[in-house]
């Protein structure tokens, strides 16, 4: 195997863990729903349930606009159905009043990158592991970014060897390790 297909196989690799974790990483409270018959039909009404929610906090946050909680939620919400702009409206407005939540900075940074801005997700990561400099999540996607936005091989391994120091022994941990350990030797 040439060393270009081995590049794009653990490349392939990478992001194939990134996605698992980007989607199952971020633990989100789950709501009872009721069980529609199919999946098209699942997704819809997860969304309109989340839809209705994010009316109801927007309803609330009229008589109470400063609500942190009310502010992330809906930025959480919006993460979750995948509407990166709402998403990040919301957690600024968070921020601008909890500036230091390093929770809302990584969230932040994960929709600012899915929005093609990843210099000032790389800022948001940065200000996340500033304030917990054991969030994992935060080193996570930085080392991501780093590596198939930037092209900053050594700089995302670091980040990569940060994470799974945070969560050794993990089933997240052991998916990465070997594919942090073969990059590593490349370089």
């Amino acid at each position: 195997m040439n060393q270009s297909n081995r590049n794009l196989l653990i490349f392939v690799g990478i992001f194939t863990a990134a996605a698992i974790i980007l989607f199952f990483g971020l633990p989100r409270q789950p709501e009872p729903t009721p069980a529609p018959t199919g999946m098209e039909e699942l997704s819809d009404s997860l969304i309109n349930i989340e839809l209705s929610k994010i009316e109801q906090l927007k309803k609330a946050l009229e008589s109470d606009p400063g609500n942190v909680g009310h502010l992330v939620q809906l930025g959480n919400l919006y993460f979750d159905i995948s509407r990166p702009n709402e998403a990040i409206e919301y957690y600024e407005k968070a921020l601008a009043i909890d500036s230091l939540n390093p929770l809302v900075l990584t969230d932040c940074g994960i929709m600012y990158s899915h929005i093609g801005k990843t210099d000032t997700a790389l800022l948001y990561f940065d200000r996340a592991i500033a304030q917990k400099p054991d969030l994992s999540q935060a080193f996570f996607n930085k080392g991501l970014i780093l590596y198939s936005v930037k092209g900053d091989k050594a700089n995302a391994i670091k980040a990569w060897r940060q994470y799974i120091a945070l969560i050794p022994d993990t089933a997240k941990a052991n998916l990465f390790k070997n594919q942090v350990d073969s990059l590593e030797r490349e370089l």
